[in-house]
């Protein structure tokens, strides 16, 4: 301990005094030191909590950051591996499609179908209200969205569809890339789709919709596709 360098004397005759020089250099590094722990302390609970409240942030690759070193990975973690909030919601977001759409009106799927570029379409709602549902007890939830992409899956049959629901993760990650329109580099973005084929089945002669959707979600480390 570097007190005793400040008092001179013993017993009840003892007074204060500046550090002799040989003992300064000492307490100097004793400081020092004692700061550089406390701020490696605060580093650790910061990044902890950063961990408790965006858990996805663990599947991103830190292996060239200087500050963070993952000595005993976690489970479903890592880069490569699908963010465990991001299948929660894409996998509640496809069992609601499929339950809203299957056997509905056949004209009331088209609408919805054809509008799912919008802000406001119906299935970008539904994600929205999930996400804060199932994501309520973390931060991260704001840096989710559910997006959908619809294409025709064959031009001579118009009326079959393919519809892709992804669950895109707009948060901070170790990538960047250049956007190919604008000289500049943009937030890096990965997703998580599910594929659905949806269809018209005639019914008492009347068309209604039939939706089958692929078992699991596939993971694309890579910016989403854009609207069609």
């Amino acid at each position: 301990t570097a007190i005793p360098e400040f008092f001179q004397g013993t017993g009840t005759n003892v007074s204060t005094q500046i550090p002799k020089p040989e003992a300064r250099q000492k307490i100097i590094v004793l400081i020092a030191g004692s700061i550089l722990v406390s701020c490696w302390l605060q580093v650790y609970f910061l990044v902890d909590s950063w961990v408790k409240d965006y858990p996805s942030l663990l599947n991103d690759d830190i292996d060239n950051s200087f500050l963070v070193k993952e000595l005993y990975p976690i489970e479903n973690s890592g880069p490569n591996k699908a963010p465990n909030n991001g299948t929660i919601i894409l996998n509640k977001v496809a069992l609601t499609i499929i339950d809203r759409i299957d056997k509905r009106p056949w004209y009331q799927v088209e609408i919805l179908l054809k509008n799912t570029g919008s802000r406001n379409s119906e299935i970008s709602k539904l994600g929205n209200e999930l996400i804060v549902k199932e994501l309520g007890d973390y931060k991260e939830k704001d840096l989710w969205r559910i997006e959908a992409r619809v294409d025709n899956i064959n031009p001579n049959n118009p009326d079959t569809y393919k519809l892709d629901l992804l669950s895109i993760w707009s948060g901070p990650t170790s990538k960047t890339y250049k956007n190919p329109r604008m000289a500049v580099y943009k937030q890096y973005e990965y997703y998580l789709k599910r594929s659905c084929r949806v269809e018209p089945i005639a019914s008492n002669r009347v068309k209604i919709a039939g939706i089958e959707c692929e078992r699991v979600n596939n993971f694309f480390d890579e910016p989403p596709p854009s609207q069609r």
